[in-house]
């Protein structure tokens, strides 16, 4: 993670959510069933320190052929009566402790049925000292290989045999691996922009099924337009390996093979220009929209505060976050990364003294009317323990509950009626609206001189459909 070619290398070491090294110590014929890391947000490395793993692996697919592929290699059609049902490798645990029974490794008519489908099934053995890359959003199986003889439609039934017999191996061995994800970022302009549409679609997607996200798409994506920013003063800081020329004449160089890949600035500034600008937009359109609203309105879930400057402006001996870490920037709902614009808590603020952030839709959608435990022991429903976004009533002084003082804030029963938790602080984390402008602008015109503009934005178009359907199809 943080690599030359991985997104997360413009982003702080605090910034980056933990990705490992991962070792894993696992006995022969144990296995881990479909899945994808991160659920689709995250690329992994698979290397292979003793023993044997067998792999299926599928090329990256739509969310509906996902589906179709796992009910193909894990249905379980029970009788004409009964509905078919299949292993959920999408937005379950692969390792978790409440999966059921899992279904039986694939077998070679299922493989070649996924073929048929067009799916791309690779059906391998990773050997000691081998290493294996699966890109985000591809579904895969891994099986530690044991020398027991296999079914005969087992589809890695002659590869084991093979290998057994390359080998000579006559007794059980121990598998051990090291794995770790990243965010891989592509070379070519179409190749960046395919990476960046994949995984801000399965955030979009991981949030509809209330699964967490482990990458961090868009602040990364801001993170990376001011660093290639060639407007932004740390740009010189990337001049060395990210010149502003022709990739030709990269490649042409006589350095390693590594080190020629790297695209130039101008190359990643085209290709993560379409995701920057829907991405920006949102984050405009919520400034904006928020700017021109009643601020002070009374009324419950109405009042939206601006916040004077963005988080990186405030004195860091004093404001509780540091804007360019990890902590306290996930939704405290959906855990939705908070990459800029987010919404604060007044109530928990001004009465618990703690941070209730929130993401856009959330807002939106007004989910924050509810109760969410914020005391460490107490769960009671009062406004000065926890977030109580749910209180409906609207009493002020007397209160018949007997629950609590008037709260000096909203005048309302803080037991009951207290409307401080459904009024909230709009707040920046890096930048405000002029300076989302500019750097959006700055990215637009590193890409020059570019003859290909319109289809930058016809990309982007495509990108808005695409995160639009996602969020209500499947």
């Amino acid at each position: 993670p943080g690599g030359s070619h991985c997104m997360l290398n413009s982003v702080t070491s605090t910034a980056r959510p933990f990705m490992g090294p991962n070792m894993y110590v696992t006995p022969p014929a144990a296995f881990t069933h479909f899945h994808q890391d991160g659920h689709g947000t995250v690329d992994s490395g698979h290397l292979c320190i003793s023993g044997y793993n067998e792999v299926v692996m599928l090329r990256r697919l739509t969310e509906r052929h996902k589906k179709h592929a796992l009910m193909t290699l894990t249905g379980n059609f029970g009788g004409k009566k009964a509905l078919p049902t299949y292993f959920d490798g999408l937005y379950q645990e692969p390792h978790g402790d409440r999966l059921g029974k899992k279904p039986s490794w694939p077998t070679k008519a299922q493989i070649q049925k996924c073929r048929e489908m067009g799916y791309c099934p690779t059906v391998c053995i990773v050997k000691p000292g081998q290493l294996i890359h699966i890109n985000k959003g591809r579904l895969h199986a891994f099986r530690k290989m044991s020398i027991a003889p296999l079914p005969e439609g087992d589809c890695h039934k002659i590869l084991r045999e093979k290998t057994i017999e390359e080998h000579k191996l006559t007794k059980e061995t121990l598998c051990v691996s090291v794995a770790w994800d990243w965010m891989y970022r592509g070379v070519s302009v179409g190749g960046i922009n395919r990476e960046m549409g994949t995984v801000l679609e399965a955030v979009v997607l991981n949030r509809k099924n209330g699964k967490i996200s482990l990458a961090i798409p868009e602040f990364s994506l801001f993170q990376m337009a001011k660093m290639l920013n060639p407007g932004q003063k740390t740009a010189s800081r990337l001049d060395s390996f990210l010149p502003f020329g022709n990739s030709d004449s990269t490649l042409s160089d006589s350095r390693t093979s590594v080190v020629s890949s790297m695209p130039d600035a101008r190359t990643i500034c085209r290709g993560i220009l379409p995701s920057l600008r829907h991405v920006m937009k949102q984050q405009l359109r919520t400034l904006g929209s928020a700017s021109s609203s009643a601020l002070e309105s009374s009324e419950r879930g109405e009042r939206v505060t601006i916040a004077k400057r963005p988080n990186t402006h405030e004195d860091p001996l004093k404001f509780p976050l540091d804007p360019y870490a990890l902590d306290g920037f996930a939704c405290k709902l959906c855990s939705r990364e908070l990459s800029n614009v987010y919404y604060h808590c007044d109530g928990c603020e001004k009465l618990l003294s703690k941070d209730f952030n929130i993401c856009l839709e959330c807002h939106g959608d007004k989910k924050f009317v509810c109760s969410v435990q914020m005391h460490p022991t107490n769960p009671k429903k009062h406004a000065t323990m926890n977030h109580t976004g749910a209180m409906k009533a609207n009493r002020t002084s007397r209160c018949p509950c007997k629950n609590g003082p008037v709260c000096a804030h909203c005048n309302f029963c803080l037991g009951c009626s207290c409307r401080c938790h459904t009024w909230f602080t709009l707040h920046s984390r890096m930048f405000g609206e002029a300076e989302g402008e500019a750097l959006l602008g700055g990215v637009d015109a590193a890409c020059a001189p570019c003859d290909d503009s319109q289809q930058s934005q016809k990309l982007g178009d495509l990108l808005a459909e695409r995160l639009e359907a996602a969020a209500k199809v499947y």
